[in-house]
């Protein structure tokens, strides 16, 4: 027997407790789970575990606001996108995860507030709970609109902290909805593109509509490019997005690439939008 052959009967004699037996009929329910994970090398479970934490979420992203500040208004961002799954798997999968995830969109400002007749400062702090790879997850704004504040600013604050956010971290994938009840909701989301240095590192621009109420409960849904009949319906707009970047970049600027899409495959979460 050569030597190739040697080792393709140890190969099959290692296997053979995660194949079965040859000839047997195994059906297709016992591939939606595989018990012999543990048993692979270490080196293969890693990068299965890697591999993993770079398929693309949906991460959507609201702005609360935060009681019991009045004049004073301050913030915070949260999500209805689950946890990454991969860390709740086991230790191995959660220790793997954490080196591609990391808990974001925390908020932190002063504001005065009136503490025994005196106006006193005081510092009104979120925590990030948001879970997001900024390397392969996509950044959703389901409804823009919960960004105005209340001074009448085109440029919101809440905006112009969640663009920071997307300029620091280098954001690469982002989606809006431009669905709303009137045209504040359009305005809203082009306040966020034109904002200096925040395109540096967008690959990719998709803008989706949907219904408000609904876009506010995704927990789970897919973007797809919308059908060629129905793309004509987005082109005043993208003619708006480029007018937009030229009169604040002017002729130097580089869009990233744009989609228009419509969401399939959702999972809501019960209860009132936000």
């Amino acid at each position: 027997m050569s030597g190739i052959d040697n080792e393709q009967a140890r190969s099959s004699t290692a296997m053979a407790p995660l194949l079965g037996r040859p000839g047997s009929r195994i059906g297709l329910s016992h591939f939606n789970t595989f018990e012999h994970f543990n048993k692979l090398p270490v080196e293969l479970r890693l990068r299965i575990w890697k591999i993993t934490a770079f398929f693309q979420r949906n991460v959507n992203i609201m702005a609360i606001t935060l009681p019991n500040f009045y004049p004073e208004v301050h913030h915070g961002f949260v999500s209805h996108c689950p946890p990454p799954a991969m860390l709740a798997v086991c230790r191995e999968s959660r220790h793997e995860g954490m080196k591609y995830y990391r808990l974001d969109f925390d908020t932190s400002k002063q504001r005065y507030v009136e503490i025994g007749g005196k106006r006193c400062s005081v510092t009104v702090s979120t925590s990030p709970i948001i879970y997001i790879n900024w390397e392969a997850d996509r950044v959703v704004v389901p409804s823009p609109a919960t960004f105005e504040d209340y001074v009448g600013a085109r440029v919101t604050e809440r905006a112009q902290e969640l663009g920071e956010h997307f300029r620091c971290r280098g954001l690469r994938y982002l989606a809006f909805n431009m669905a709303g009840d009137d045209m504040d909701d359009e305005i809203t989301a082009l306040d966020f593109l034109p904002y200096d240095g925040f395109l540096g590192s967008l690959e990719e621009l998709i803008f989706f509509s949907i219904d408000r109420d609904i876009a506010c409960r995704l927990d789970s849904f897919d973007l797809v490019d919308v059908a060629d009949d129905e793309i004509y319906q987005w082109l005043p707009f993208q003619q708006s997005i480029h007018i937009e970047f030229a009169n604040f970049y002017g002729d130097s600027y580089v869009l990233p690439r744009i989609r228009f899409c419509e969401v399939q495959n959702e999972r809501l979460r019960p209860g009132p939008r936000v």
